[in-house]
């Protein structure tokens, strides 16, 4: 595994590098297309090695490192390059800023000055996964050097704790509940009892009077596990809801009424006349329309129930009724 601490050329290049494979010998590095140059550095009993590049004397610009690890037989790893770029120190215009993010994180800075600058970056907020280091020398005269970018991995170590669970019902996401774990949880088993909240009931999410349960659980890596499932049943308590329509057709009154709900058995049709007491003109009907015969003179209101399969009833409300005068 190799470690490198990133290092902006103003003048220096320090390079720090270890790996797990005990044959390896040395690093062996030059800069640009100067093979020639090459320098090989022993790897020491600590099995790191680390060196200090002079790149004083290199025009100000864009260079790249090159180097590639030895092995005690003498066999070379895959070559490796690291582009930067180098601002002259005469050239620079005073203090300088190095800016820095991960990705599309958060931009850093730090100044510079007229020694080197390195540090480790602090990737430990960042998930497992391939990401982009981007960073840039600013001067105190506004120069900006070219933008450089470099791809690095970040392996997460096992995880040693849970730490959270979240749980939501069909796509409700938004309604999601996070429960922080204690400190050191290994291993937690939830066990409750689900109760289908009111709010996954009737959703549409879901058929035949059931919701389904999601639950993730978070680890002290960042690590999220798969989501598990599980499908809930709860009992119809929920009466259906009709929607009316009426038009006169000469002497006719033409009533037509749908339902959304799915398990509905029948409708009841109830009328008025003149603002008197409803009375039940058609019990119990399965079928969606009806003609009315009407008289001059009389104002008529109408209203359609619904009873589904469970025995649920759709209550009288006036606000439901349609008026047609003759």
């Amino acid at each position: 595994m190799r470690r490198v601490l990133l290092s902006v050329l103003l003048g220096w290049l320090t390079m720090v590098a270890s790996a797990d494979d005990r044959t390896l010998a040395g690093i062996e590095y030059w800069i640009d297309d100067n093979y020639s140059s090459r320098t090989t550095v022993d790897i020491g009993s600590d099995g790191v090695v680390q060196f200090s590049l002079n790149a004083s004397a290199l025009p100000e610009g864009l260079h790249a490192l090159r180097y590639h690890a030895l092995d005690s037989e003498g066999n070379y790893s895959p070559l490796q390059s690291w582009v930067f770029y180098r601002i002259a120190p005469s050239d620079a215009g005073g203090a300088r800023t190095l800016e820095y993010w991960i990705d599309e994180g958060e931009h850093l800075s730090r100044d510079v000055d007229e020694a080197d600058v390195a540090f480790v970056l602090d990737a430990s907020a960042v998930v497992e996964g391939l990401h982009t280091l981007h960073y840039q020398v600013r001067t105190e005269g506004g120069r900006v050097s070219p933008l450089q970018s470099w791809m690095f991995y970040r392996v997460m170590p096992k995880a040693t704790s849970l730490k959270w669970y979240r749980i939501w019902w069909n796509d409700h996401k938004d309604k999601a509940i996070a429960v922080q774990l204690p400190e050191g949880t290994v291993e937690y088993l939830y066990e409750e009892t689900l109760a289908v909240p009111e709010y996954a009931r009737n959703d549409g999410f879901s058929a035949d009077n059931t919701a389904t349960f999601h639950i993730v659980f978070g680890d002290d890596q960042g690590r999220v596990s798969a989501m598990e499932t599980a499908v809930v049943g709860y009992p119809d308590i929920y009466p259906p809801v009709t929607t009316l329509q009426a038009s006169k057709v000469g002497s006719d009154i033409v009533l037509t009424w749908q339902n959304d709900a799915r398990d509905v058995k029948d409708y009841n049709v109830y009328y008025s006349e003149n603002g008197e007491p409803y009375v039940l003109w058609k019990p119990n009907v399965q079928q969606q329309e009806a003609t009315f015969r009407g008289q001059t003179g009389i104002t008529y209101r109408f209203i359609v129930t619904a009873r589904d399969v469970n025995g649920n009833y759709e209550a009288m409300e006036e606000s439901k009724s349609i008026e047609i005068n003759f």
